[in-house]
């Protein structure tokens, strides 16, 4: 059975045409401006789709934003503790703790030292420079 022609089928069931295209009911006073009102109606619509497409058309021609890289962290080699550090690494050839290192380097053995070398020598670690094969021991990595 076909719906009347006064209904629009939709998902929900039958709507009346007028509350679809926004007019009035076709057994209204203005039956005889219907037609032309619709053509009004249709004519806005297409305007607007066309609108649309020139939209969409415009935002895909926008570039996609370059991914942000991390900020650059400045190099750790380049401060001169760490050049320190390597240095003495390089002149005993074997593994230090915090303590003999803070030693060597003849450092007073104070808190703000015996503190500070083991954060340096674990950036080193992280950074793949040093090696801690036990907690608290530092080495360079084998050749």
């Amino acid at each position: 059975m076909s719906p009347a022609p006064h209904l629009v089928r939709c998902v929900g069931g039958e709507v009346p045409a007028h509350e679809v295209l926004g007019g009035c009911p076709p057994s209204g006073p203005s039956q005889a401006a219907a037609p032309a009102h619709l053509t009004a109606r249709l004519g806005e619509l297409h305007a607007e789709s066309e609108n649309l497409r020139i939209t969409r058309k415009a935002l895909l021609d926008i570039p996609a934003p370059a991914p942000t890289d991390e900020p650059a962290r400045p190099d750790v080699l380049d401060h001169p503790a760490y050049q320190q550090i390597l240095t003495t690494f390089a002149d005993t050839g074997k593994p230090l703790r915090a303590r003999d290192l803070c030693q060597a380097l003849d450092l007073p053995i104070v808190p703000k030292n015996t503190e500070g070398i083991p954060t340096k020598l674990k950036r080193l670690v992280t950074r793949g420079i040093l090696t801690e094969p036990v907690p608290g021991l530092f080495a360079q990595p084998c050749p």
